[in-house]
């Protein structure tokens, strides 16, 4: 998942300049600007000014209000993900670690044509589940593929060719993570994910659907009647549902019998839930949403107090690096009291309900925390 919502690419422009005589190095997306907002435009800023710090040989006018507006972006989501979490808490603790028992006694007999795990997913709008290994215990040493499908169609969403090895824990890394979202916006039905494989002349071992250390973890498995309740042990199921399962009908997978037996596999994952969404959408609308026009001023005046900065620090000599220093202190100094304004702002404005990660803090979190925490 990328460190900048997508949303934000582009959120103000560089300059709508046509002077050809800061045409050099010039990107083509200049003047692109989904708010009609741009860097140069900010008062107190100007294209000579950037221009008079650029060095023909190291950087250039561009890459200096590119790499301000790059940075003042990554500030803004970080200064809001701050204040959202000062203010609220995760509804969820997040979860990295192993699922499924590592231990095992016998071998299982599968006589249908697939076998392998079921997980039941919470709703959680905004909620990721991360698959970054799969752990395989079989009687025997066998190249095999795992496929991964969900409950919308039958069409594969990930498979891999893995290899097992006789009677011990074997660890496959996948190439990268397998982020599986746990809301279906196109469907109001549970996401359901199904890590399966064929079974030919070889069987799983008998492992389970806990930990096995311990932690009050009792094996829930009802899609008629889902439950999630976090252990201190497998504090996962929270998340999601785990079940073993088999059939032989790929269309018919929703109705093959689930058991604790999980056929041999094991998945290490990261629980999350994506904060960010909140800050945005692919669909901002700066000519009547607030928030819209207040984030992408926040971005240009942290991009505009990042640009002054650069000059500021530069070791090239001329007017303004010289004799405009506080003017130019003055500047970045306002610059910023705007760019903080708005962002204490939009930590009361943004709607937390927009999915399932924050809620309100209670006194209890107070208490623990701390008043000024």
């Amino acid at each position: 998942m990328s460190l900048v919502p997508e949303c934000l690419d582009n959120i103000i422009g560089l300059s709508e300049t046509s002077c050809d005589c800061f045409s050099t190095g010039k990107p083509a997306d200049f003047n692109t600007s989904k708010s009609g907002l741009f860097l140069d435009q900010l008062e107190g800023l100007s294209l000579n000014l950037a221009k008079s710090i650029e060095d023909c040989e190291e950087v250039s006018l561009w890459d200096l209000l590119a790499k301000a507006r790059r940075n003042s972006i990554k500030a803004f989501k970080a200064d809001v993900l701050g204040t959202l979490t000062t203010n609220y808490k995760q509804k969820r603790e997040p979860f990295h670690g192993v699922i499924g028992s590592q231990k095992f006694s016998k071998s299982l007999s599968i006589t249908n044509n697939y076998a392998g795990s079921r997980i039941y997913c919470s709703n959680i709008i905004g909620g990721v589940m991360s698959i970054k290994r799969i752990g395989l215990v079989f009687d025997s040493s066998q190249t095999f593929t795992i496929i991964v499908y969900d409950n919308l169609d039958d069409q594969p969403v990930a498979q891999y060719t893995v290899q097992a090895n006789a009677n011990v824990l074997t660890w496959f890394d996948l190439p990268s993570p397998l982020n599986l979202d746990m809301n279906n916006e196109a469907d109001t039905e549970n996401p359901n994910y199904y890590v399966l494989y064929q079974p030919s002349g070889f069987n799983p071992k008998d492992n389970k659907a806990g930990c096995g250390c311990g932690g009050g973890y009792r094996y829930y498995f009802n899609a008629n009647t889902p439950a999630f309740k976090s252990y201190e042990k497998d504090r996962w199921s929270e998340y999601i549902m785990l079940a073993g399962t088999q059939g032989d009908d790929l269309s018919n997978r929703a109705n093959w019998g689930t058991s604790e037996m999980l056929n041999g596999l094991i998945l290490d994952v990261d629980f999350k839930c994506r904060v960010q969404d909140l800050i945005c959408n692919e669909n901002l609308d700066f000519e009547s949403n607030g928030l819209a026009l207040a984030m992408a001023n926040a971005i240009r005046y942290k991009a505009g107090a990042l640009l002054i900065d650069s000059i500021l620090a530069s070791s090239q000599i001329n007017i303004y690096t010289m004799t405009d220093r506080e003017r130019l202190m003055g500047k970045k100094n306002s610059y910023t009291k705007e760019y903080q304004d708005r962002i204490s702002w939009l930590g009361d404005q943004i709607n937390i309900k927009a999915n399932d990660c924050l809620a309100c803090k209670d006194f209890d979190d107070v208490i623990k925390t701390g008043i000024f925490s």
